[in-house]
Order: C-alpha cells, then structure tokens, then sequence
C-alpha cells in the first residue's frame, strides 16, 4: 500500500492497518456419532491440545444419543473429564440427536460474555428435532463469535441437495441471538458453521437444484399440507405407522443410494444401477490414488457455494484426507510417517493385495464415499484479516461411528469494538450529545463526515404476498456496529436506530433520490478502521405489520478512508444484499468522505496530538455509550 498517501508524520496505511495484538486460539470439531457410545474422544481432543493451547473449545455432535438411561448426562460428564478441568463450560446445548459443546479456559472466564443459545428444527413438517441446527454465541472482550452446528438431510440427488440447501436458509432463519432483525452471519464478527451436512459426492451435471428461497416456501406449504391432513385423521391416526414415526424410526441411510430409486423397469433401471456401479468404482479409485482434489471437483457443497445458491459468503475448508463418509466402523485408514515413493501419505491397503479390495474395507459398500462432515466459516468483511485457519483434519482414530469426525484450528485477533474508539470529551459529552459548547455551531465540529448517495436496487425480492399486490417497497437504512459510531442529530445512535432513507412504492428496482449523511462522533481514525462497519440494509415498508428486512451489505469503515486517500469515493457496485446468507438483491450506491484528505488527516493529527497532551479530556466511546444509556434510563426510555 505504498502508493497511498500520506500528510505530516501519519499515513493512511498506518491507520487501516493497525491491528490488535490480543489471540485468541480456537478449536472446532464436528463428529456424527452413530448412536453409538463413542471411542476415541479423549484422541479427538488432547492430541491435538498438547500442542496447540486453545482458549475455547467446540464440539457439534449429531446422532449422538444411544441405548441408555441418560445418555446426554452421560456424554457431557465425559466431554467435561476429556478436556479437563482448566476448562469451564460455557454452554451444553441439545436439541433429540444433536448436541453442541462449547468450553471456555477459566484464565479467560471474567471475559466471556453475551452467552445465548437458539435451536432450529428443520426435520419432518419442519418441527421435529431429527434434522436442523444449534447456536451458541459469546463475547470475548469486543469480539463476537457464533457456533452453528447443524444435521442435514441425507440420500444422494438433486432433490436432496435442494432439501440441504433449504435448510441451512431455515437454520439461518430460525436461530436468533443478538439483534433479531438480523441473521447471526450479519452480526457477529466471526461465525463457524459445523456438522453432518450430507453434502455428497455427486457424477450429475445435468440437474441443478432450484432456487433455495422457492424450495423453503415450498416445504412450508408442503409441511402445512401434512399438518392440516393429520389433524383432519384425528388423534385415533396417530398411533398408526404415520409418516412422523417412519422418519424418526428410520435408519438415516436406509433406501436406495442412486440418485432415487431407479425410475421405469428392465433395461432403464439396470443402465442406471450400472451407471451408479461405475461412480463408485471411481470414486474409490480416487480415494486409492489420494487424489482429494479430484473429489472435490465431484463435491456438491463446493459446487452449491460456487453458484452461490447457498452460505454465500462462507468459506468451506477443504479436505486433504479420505472422505469422512459411510466409513466402516473399528476400521482406521491410518497416515504413514511419510510419503512413500509414490508419494502416498494414507495407508489404504491392508494386505498386499488389490488396492481397491483392500479400500472397500473401510467404506460401506452402497455408498459412494463422500466428504459429509465439514467446517466453514464467515467474518465480516471489516475483521476478515483477523481470522486465520492453521489446520483442518479427520480424526482416524475414532472408530465407533460410520463417520469420521473433523476437527479444525482458527486463531482470531481481538477486537474491543467500543473499548477501542476513543473520543474528545469537548465534541461528545457523557450523555451522548455533541457538547453544548459546540452545538452551535455544529457544522464546523471537525467529526468524521460522510454521505451517501446514488443509492439504487436491482432485482429486490418480492416480500408482499400476491393477496396484498405483491411486490416491494423498499426503503434504506444505514447504521454501524458498533451501533454507538454513528451520530443522529447529535446524539449517538443505538439499538435499532439508524439514517432512513424514502420509501420507494411498489418497485423491485428503486432508485432513492435522498443524499443520508453519516457523521461519526470521533476523529480517532485509528479506533475507527480497526472497529466500525457501515450496514446497508434495504427493508420492506409494511403498513400492517412489522418491516420486512431484504438484506444487508456491509462496508469497512476503513476501505473508505482508502478510497478517500486516492481521492476516490467509496463505490458500491450491484453489491449483493445478503439474508440467512441468500442473496436477496443488488444495491449499489456512492459513499464520499466530507472534506479534502489533506484537511482530514491535519485532523487527525491535532487530535492525536490532543489526546497524548491532554489524556484527561478523552475518553471511550463505551463510556460516552454508557453515560447515554444512563441518561435515557433516568428520563424513563429504554435503549438496546
């Protein structure tokens, strides 16, 4: 960033680029347990401790129930005796066959925050706890974390995937902490997303699967259907076989493994079992050959991500061991000290026979071997630098299921978000308000000054249901997190606040005529680019009921100092507008920093110079934040 310019002794770059030097180390592991009682946890956990000192520990488990009396007691006092008692747990919770495990060091316990937890149920009529998803979330100092550990729908085939992909849009939709208006992917700094995805590995390039926003309307009405039937049958219909006892009795991989059962009779049906034959014996060839690129290149996950129908945004670590799935169990492909001369890291041959007979030892013969396990992860684009994955495994060892599980490290840079901004107590008074001695002639307060203009949607979903006309009326919203960052005549905004622009009647492609200013209550660049995001979101006016959020768009803080040190404005481009991480539109807009750069930074460096002269005239923006919160609290409002 050399090319950046600079005035006095401070340059641009030594204001977006300076970072926290507080880590925090990160352990995530997802195993599907097989009903079964595990073997191999204290393997999945202190192997790899002994080495790498994780401050927090988290474990999605999913069919993790078996044959005993309190077996969720039973495995939580185990997980507890596995990771020891330099750990605290900061949430057991569970939901049926799916368990989520997060644990804290107690070094740290007196920094851990924000504890909340929500389940979503996407199993049979979307109500029953077989398939869906966990969250927890916390705080560590500013920084917010979110875990998601998730069981999907299994078989091969399109119609399956699209079942998958639906899901995680419900999940994303169903599990709430936070500011409920928005998805947890939105809102917290850092999100990890673990489990049983069923993802498989897939020959068809034929058939794509649909839009995932029309197959969740699609199961709700579908769910709504069934549920209307069995309350018309009647409660004596319910102790028969029903449909709701099937599901939750089935085994999770029973039926046919092609991509349905094969349709028509005689010759179609035998060309496709012949077809499914040939995959397999490809696929196990690979697995032989270690050839894991070429495995993903089948992936549907990574092809799912790719087309952007699913957790757009996030990003998939990527396999470099043998598929996790349908593995047979006692049965460890063990790694050899060293490539061999062919350059084989994996021991797959038991014997000294044919390779691919030995290989069918380890993989359940009517499954195609499939990476179905897997971690990914999302962090706002204003903190993605501060996120770094170190490694990503399958763990041998653990034989007792017929998966593997997975286990992955992540080292995360710190952030104190409001702790981190300071601000002149002359400008900002402890209630929050720009000082009486400046008020009047508040235009000439040297603040941070934006504005945001030429704002216009392309392709906004349609939110009004056709009874009501259909269609849109979309209106903006800008606000920060940390929501305190952001001035609203005066006074810093909080909770769900923010600068609104008109609303645009009945139209899926808007163009707002409004110019928003955006005045921030600090000149601590610094505090600033290390901290803030600017929100986007585009809701739907509704006049009868609650607004509808279309999506969000976030833009760093100090991407557009960058731009404005070019002399450039910060340019939004048909920037995808995400919800339960679908991409529900296009925005696009012009933000421009007030003032000449030269001017900003002569500001900058005054305040700095302030600040260092005169400490006691300065303070956080939590404590301005405080101070507001107080002062509300007295005059009888309530603030988030």
């Amino acid at each position: 960033m050399s090319s950046l310019k600079k005035s006095g002794t401070i340059t641009i770059d030594d204001i977006v680029n300076s970072n926290s030097v507080d880590r925090l180390q990160v352990f995530i592991m997802s195993w599907n347990m097989g009903n079964a009682p595990p073997t191999g946890l204290e393997y999945v956990f202190r192997e790899k401790n002994a080495t790498n000192d994780f401050d927090i520990l988290v474990m999605g488990l999913q069919e993790a129930t078996w044959n005993a009396t309190d077996c969720i007691k039973e495995l939580a006092t185990k997980v507890q005796e596995v990771v020891g008692e330099k750990y605290f747990m900061v949430k057991h919770a569970h939901r049926a066959q799916m368990q989520l495990f997060v644990f804290a060091k107690k070094s740290i316990q007196s920094r851990v925050s924000g504890v909340e937890f929500s389940v979503e149920n996407t199993g049979f009529l979307h109500l029953f706890p077989n398939k869906g998803g966990i969250l927890v979330t916390l705080h560590v100092d500013g920084t917010r974390l979110a875990f998601i550990s998730c069981h999907l729908t299994a078989h091969e085939g399109v119609k399956h995937c699209e079942e998958r992909n639906a899901s995680i849009a419900e999940i994303f939709g169903g599990v709430r902490a936070g500011d409920e208006r928005f998805d947890v992917s939105e809102q917290f700094h850092h999100v990890f997303w673990m489990g049983d995805m069923n993802y498989r590995t897939t020959y068809d390039t034929k058939h794509m699967p649909s839009s995932t926003k029309k197959n969740v309307k699609e199961l709700n009405a579908a769910a709504k259907v069934k549920e209307d039937a069995q309350t018309k049958a009647g409660p004596s219909a319910a102790k028969k076989e029903t449909p709701l006892t099937a599901v939750l009795n089935e085994d999770p991989e029973s039926g046919s493994d092609s991509d349905e059962e094969p349709a028509g009779k005689g010759a179609d049906k035998e060309k496709k079992k012949k077809e499914w034959k040939e995959q397999h014996r490809r696929t196990m060839e690979m697995v032989v050959g270690e050839k894991w690129s070429d495995i993903l290149a089948l992936d549907e996950l990574n092809r799912e991500i790719a087309a952007e129908r699913v957790l757009n945004g996030f990003t998939a670590l990527q396999p470099s061991f043998p598929p996790t799935f349908k593995r047979t169990r006692q049965a460890v492909i063990l790694p050899t000290h060293s490539a061999d001369a062919k350059g084989k890291k994996w021991d797959t041959r038991l014997d000294g026979n044919d390779p691919l007979h030995s290989v069918a030892t380890f993989y359940h013969p009517k499954r195609i071997p499939s990476f179905t396990d897997r971690i990914l992860f999302k962090s706002q684009p204003t903190f993605r630098g501060n996120l770094r994955n170190y490694f990503f495994e399958s763990c041998e060892q653990a034989v007792s299921s017929d998966h593997k599980p997975v286990r992955a490290g992540f080292e995360v840079k710190l952030t104190r978000a409001e702790h981190d901004i300071v601000v002149d107590k002359q400008l900002l008074n402890w209630k929050g308000k720009i000082s009486k001695k400046t008020s009047g002639k508040r235009a000439d307060v040297p603040l941070l000054h934006m504005t945001l203009s030429e704002m216009r949607g392309k392709n906004l979903e349609e939110m009004d249901s056709a009874m009501f006309g259909g269609g849109s009326d979309p209106y903006v919203v800008v606000s920060t997190d940390p929501a305190s960052a952001l001035l609203y005549k005066g006074t810093l905004l909080h909770g769900h606040e923010g600068i609104k622009s008109s609303v645009i009647y009945r139209n899926l492609d808007p163009v707002w005529p409004d110019v928003l200013d955006l005045k921030f209550p600090s000149m601590d660049l610094k505090g600033l680019s290390r901290n803030v995001s600017i929100i986007i979101s585009v809701w739907d006016s509704d006049r009868a009921n609650a607004d509808d959020l279309i999506g969000v768009v976030m833009v760093p803080l100090k991407d557009i100092l960058v731009q404005h040190s070019q002399n450039k404005p910060y340019v939004l481009n048909e920037a995808p507008l995400y919800a339960n991480t679908e991409i529900m539109g296009r925005f696009s807009g012009k933000i421009q920093v007030q003032g000449t750069f030269k001017d900003l930074m002569a500001t900058y460096e005054k305040f700095e110079a302030d600040r260092v002269k005169e400490p006691a005239n300065f303070y956080t923006l939590a404590e301005a934040q405080q101070g507001a919160r107080t002062t509300a609290a007295k005059n009888g409002c309530i603030m988030s």
